[in-house]
């Protein structure tokens, strides 16, 4: 096997660690919030535990479906947040047969939410990395109260 094979290898078994990681700690932190979400909904809510789910959290009726996006930064460290098209358009889809669909951001600082009923505005999509995204100000997303002890991250990240 030549070097450059074995580079491209290892590099890919490094992004294929790192996905790991960030799917673990993805799961970590919504199994954190999910406390709090459902206090906030006041309702029950369950996990998908498929790894390939469009959404992350449902109630037991199928009315409402949460995607929760955990990051190691604050809520103002970026003008806006960006989260997968695909999400958005599976979500519009659901909205449009009467689902409230809610888009749950997970920051160092805060837990803020996205109704995504409200719609979208098709300036806010756009590629990065061969991959469309939905850019989201951050002037739009609301803050949940009490939010501020939920996040178990790096202090080192908090403003």
């Amino acid at each position: 096997m030549s070097n450059k094979n074995v580079y491209n290898l290892h590099t890919k078994v490094k992004q294929e660690q790192n996905l790991q990681t960030l799917y673990e700690f993805g799961i970590e932190q919504e199994q954190l919030i999910k406390p709090l979400l459902e206090s906030f909904f006041d309702r029950k809510l369950f996990q998908f535990f498929d790894r390939y789910s469009t959404f992350d959290l449902h109630d037991s009726k199928g009315r409402l479906l949460i995607e929760v996006k955990s990051v190691l930064h604050t809520k103002r460290k970026y003008p806006n947040t960006m989260i997968g098209y695909n999400k958005i358009s599976e979500g519009m889809k659901l909205v449009k047969r009467g689902i409230n669909v809610f888009l749950i951001f997970n920051y160092a600082d805060k837990v803020c939410y996205y109704h995504l009923n409200k719609g979208i505005k098709l300036s806010w999509v756009k590629k990065f990395k061969e991959k469309d995204y939905l850019y989201i100000p951050i002037n739009y997303l609301d803050d949940i109260e009490n939010s501020s002890t939920i996040f178990l991250g790096n202090e080192n990240e908090k403003e």
